[in-house]
């Protein structure tokens, strides 16, 4: 097994993500995707990877703020919650 964990199909991936609140929107949308559909697409890929992730994620920004400016998705927010 990949990761050490008996009868895991997927990958583990465990990504700490820093200043979380600094992302541009179109990186926001496929942040949510893959936290929604465990997937991500290889460059020059055909179909999509399947991996099981724990994300950590870090920022100084005040995410209620920015969602209330519409900087910050709040579906990506309470996913990350």
């Amino acid at each position: 097994m990949p990761n050490g964990k008996a009868g895991s199909r997927w990958p583990r991936v465990e990504p700490v993500l820093d200043e979380i609140g600094e992302l541009s929107a179109a990186l926001q949308v496929k942040l949510l995707r893959f936290l929604q559909e465990h997937e991500v697409d290889r460059v020059g890929g055909r179909s999509p990877i399947h991996v099981d992730a724990r994300v950590l994620a870090a920022t100084n920004v005040d995410l209620a703020k920015a969602m209330a400016e519409g900087r910050f998705r709040e579906d990506l927010y309470y996913r990350l919650a």
